[in-house]
């Protein structure tokens, strides 16, 4: 028996939305059918969002939860996620949340915007909907008061800042002879000749060759790090850059062992591929889905490992052939300009990765950055084991 819950419409256009039409897989339509009408939303459209939490209510795993949210943020640019404070505001989500506005509406919208903790959601809503003409009067007079209030906070920045202005216009004066000097100096040294950690007593001596700034010492970082300095193999930088990228490498090797859960047509695609007649994929994916992926007590690592036991099982059991008719092997086109491990990568993907890849297929993984790879990309990675 259902409990009584808040009710939350949904506009019936959103199934004759252009980008739902021709963008959105399944996945995408179900994720967001969740994001507007899960237990956790506001009439505000910006409210906490777990990823566990939400992958248990949805039957997901937490990293499948992660990789919608990246998508639905970065691709589609439908929804802002604040990872500091856990929060999520949904594009125009009051264009369709508020049909009949009033105060007791206003009343509602004022009392959950004070526990919005990340205020850029709040100009993320804003910026998003002050062009909107065709909005219910409420939903006008609260973006309004949105733009009030990101005014007010503005100028009182601008207060604060004009009362440091005065004090160190003539220090910076003063220290931008001396600055131009020290980064001329700089730009004729090379870079193996810069000593390591020098340490001197006043700052802005040493300049960091990755940003440029001017600090009181540099550190020594090996390589791999993103796009290699003029071939060497060791830069030296400032603290911060020297964190980002030890940062980088250890998210590369954590993303490398991350578990992605297959989906049905892929199992079914490798049971063909290698002659596993006896496993019926959409069981597989639904049992071990429904376990969250787990093998007794531990996540699962390799699920073409789990598919040959399966299999092997049936046959144990005298079970039947599962004809997995449903299913069409892939053809892979062959490509001359690719090493035979990048065959089956997508164009997109492989238009991003063939800068670090030389003519045997040996990946480059100091030059790698990260950053210019969606989740696909990410994704197909991960199934070739990179």
């Amino acid at each position: 028996m259902l409990m009584k819950g808040i009710s939350r419409i949904v506009n019936t256009n959103f199934w004759l939305d252009e980008s739902v039409v021709n963008d959105f897989s399944p996945e995408d339509k179900y994720f967001m059918l969740y994001l507007l009408t899960n237990p956790h939303t506001t009439q505000l459209g910006i409210y906490k969002f777990v990823p566990k939490t939400a992958g248990f209510e949805m039957g997901y795993s937490q990293e499948a939860v992660s990789c919608l949210i990246d998508r639905f943020e970065n691709k589609y640019g439908i929804v802002k996620y604040s990872r500091k404070t856990g929060e999520i505001a949904i594009k125009n989500y009051l264009k369709y949340s508020v049909v009949k506005g009033g105060k007791p509406v206003m009343d509602c919208l004022l009392k959950e915007e004070e526990v919005v903790e990340d205020k850029s959601l709040l100009r993320y809503i804003y910026e998003n909907m002050k062009n909107i003409d065709k909005l219910n009067i409420t939903v006008k007079d609260y973006i309004n008061h949105i733009h009030s209030i990101l005014n007010d906070n503005d100028n009182d920045n601008d207060n604060d800042n004009e009362r440091y202005v005065d004090e160190s216009l003539t220090n910076r004066q003063q220290n931008n002879e001396n600055l131009s000097k020290i980064a001329n100096k700089y730009k004729k040294i090379k870079a193996t000749v810069i000593k390591e950690s020098v340490k001197l007593p006043d700052r802005g001596n040493e300049q960091c060759q990755w940003c440029g700034n001017m600090v009181a010492n540099v550190e020594k970082h090996h390589f791999p790090i993103p796009n290699r300095l003029n071939g060497k193999d060791v830069v030296y930088i400032c603290h911060d850059c020297h964190k980002k990228f030890h940062d980088i490498e250890t998210n590369n090797s954590r993303a490398r062992n991350r578990f992605v859960a297959p989906s049905v047509e892929e199992v079914g695609i490798y049971c063909m591929d290698n002659g596993l007649e006896y496993v019926n994929p959409s069981a597989f994916v639904e049992f071990y889905g429904s376990k969250n992926w787990m093998v007794g007590k531990n996540k699962m690592t390799n699920w073409h490992m789990a598919v040959s036991g399966w299999n092997r099982r049936a046959i144990e059991r005298g079970e039947r052939k599962y004809l997995s008719t449903g299913y069409k092997k892939k053809e892979i086109k062959i490509f001359a300009d690719r090493p035979e491990r990048f065959q089956t990568c997508p164009e997109s993907t492989w238009s991003k990765l063939k800068q670090y890849v030389d003519i045997d297929g040996n990946f480059d993984w100091s030059a790698y950055d990260p950053s210019i790879m969606n989740a696909e990309d990410k994704k197909w990675m991960t199934s070739v084991g990179m």
